[in-house]
């Protein structure tokens, strides 16, 4: 490194101090180690197109991440060695790197090496061959470091039918006693349980219709005021049929999971057994299908 850099990066360096645990350093190709042992691969292809970049750059686009060797003072990269090794191919000589210039044990340095392998990220598809789509000359497709199969993947992609407008929506909030809560969060680990494995997209408008609709009938089957008290019956059914105990989720809002139901004609309200509430709907139902009103249902029924 020659006297006026070494200068300005030991004056940055100090500016630095407190603001990050690393140094930066120009680091030259004949002083770099590489592990011995690294889990991150690249294809040839992925690696050429890595090193025509580099060489069309003159200069690393990324910083790799380096650690000096107590026990000789060579510098080992951590995270960066294709990178590194495309600047050897390319004919670069030195380029700057981050440098921990502190001692670490074994784990830590393995630790840190695997956590810049492992914590990359992923890409939208969609938003991935929009920018596609912009990339018109087929050195930028290549600088871009597309390999053959994502180019005929993207080419081939449609999202033309499920592209929407920026979804609005509102926030509902529903407050539980402590108690409730830890049930509510049974529930919902049941639930969750019971969706492994399969795929979950946005809700349409109508699946909040079906539960806004549990809502009113919970209410208007068991007699609840509060939508918080209905919300978490509906919880409570629900939990019952993941159990395999209800096999009629319509009914079981409408009723609940006790024993006994309120049962409402005129206007005279009584709670009987679901059984025998069961019984009656589907009795009056049957003769009210036949033609007959309300009054000569009931007539029928208690001949």
């Amino acid at each position: 490194m020659d006297q006026e850099t070494s200068i300005i990066l030991e004056r940055l360096n100090e500016k630095l101090t407190g603001v990050m645990p690393y140094k930066l350093y120009l680091a030259t190709i004949d002083e770099i180690d590489y592990l011995e042992k690294n889990a991150r691969f690249m294809t040839k292809e992925q690696f050429a197109s890595l090193a025509n970049n580099v060489k069309k750059d003159s200069a690393l686009s990324s910083v790799p991440l380096v650690y000096r060797k107590p026990e000789d003072g060579r510098l080992l990269v951590v995270s960066g060695n294709h990178r590194i090794k495309a600047a050897h191919e390319a004919g670069l000589t030195s380029f700057l790197v981050l440098l921990i210039d502190k001692v670490l044990t074994r784990e830590e340095l393995v630790a840190i090496q695997l956590s810049h392998n492992a914590i990359a990220g992923q890409d939208d598809e969609q938003i991935l061959k929009e920018l596609y789509d912009e990339l018109k000359d087929v050195e930028a497709i290549l600088y871009a470091g597309f390999t053959s199969e994502q180019i005929q993947k993207l080419q081939s992609a449609d999202f033309s039918a499920i592209k929407e407008e920026p979804l609005h929506y509102e926030s509902i909030n529903l407050l539980f006693l402590p108690g409730e809560i830890e049930r509510m969060k049974a529930i919902f680990n049941r639930v969750i349980d019971n969706s492994v494995n399969k795929e979950i997209f946005v809700g349409r408008i109508s699946e909040y219709d079906s539960i806004l609709q549990g809502l009113i009938a919970a209410k208007e089957g068991q007699n609840i005021i509060n939508s918080t008290l209905a919300f978490f019956a509906l919880a409570q059914v629900a939990d019952e049929y993941l159990a395999g105990k209800t096999d009629d989720l319509q009914e079981a809002f409408e009723e609940g999971l006790e024993d006994t139901v309120s049962f409402i004609l005129g206007g005279t309200r009584k709670r009987i057994s679901k059984k025998t509430a069961k019984l009656l709907r589907k009795a009056l139902k049957e003769k009210m299908d036949s033609g007959l009103n309300l009054d000569d249902a009931l007539a029928a029924l208690s001949k």
